[in-house]
């Protein structure tokens, strides 16, 4: 017979974990959250809870963050890192955000909260809910877009998603 425990195992483990799909993110499963799974960015060191029922499109190019289609219904929820290179205050992040809406924008929330940034608003038929934790070094962001025909499945969504997004590490 063959001898036993030599060391010869084919799968080396080499102590890196990955989701498997080629670029540097972890997927993992919380059972608690009824199928959700957290997306967990490399670059920027953030995390988000993505509910099921969402598509996990390619993280993007320069991997600051990636897109999450509702396989039923319109609904997309994006998430993305950047460097707060003018060291923005949360207020200052807001007003910046607020200004760039464009003219036909109907705001229906815009807060700080210590270093989270809210901001809710429809336009076009459209309602977008952005919530950014913006530290002296790095913003990271979620936005959740939805048609007004999805109004109620979309705003509870944005009730509770992007209150998972948070800086790790």
């Amino acid at each position: 017979g063959g001898r036993q425990g030599d060391g010869s195992d084919s799968s080396p483990d080499d102590g890196i974990s990955s989701d498997g799909n080629g670029d540097d993110t972890t997927e993992s499963d919380d059972s608690s959250q009824s199928g959700a799974r957290t997306y967990t960015n490399a670059r920027f060191s953030y995390r988000v809870d993505v509910p099921a029922g969402y598509k996990w499109q390619q993280e993007s190019d320069n991997g600051d963050g990636r897109k999450f289609d509702a396989t039923s219904g319109s609904t997309q929820i994006s998430v993305w890192g950047s460097n707060n290179a003018l060291s923005r205050s949360p207020q200052e992040e807001l007003d910046w955000l607020k200004e760039n809406l464009g003219g036909n924008a109907n705001i229906s929330l815009a807060q700080v909260a210590g270093q989270s940034v809210y901001l809710s608003y429809e336009q076009n038929g459209t309602i977008t809910y952005i919530r950014e934790v913006v530290t002296g070094g790095k913003i990271a962001a979620i936005e959740i877009t939805y048609p007004t025909s999805e109004r109620s499945s979309g705003d509870k969504l944005a009730e509770t998603v992007p209150l998972t997004l948070k800086f790790v590490g």
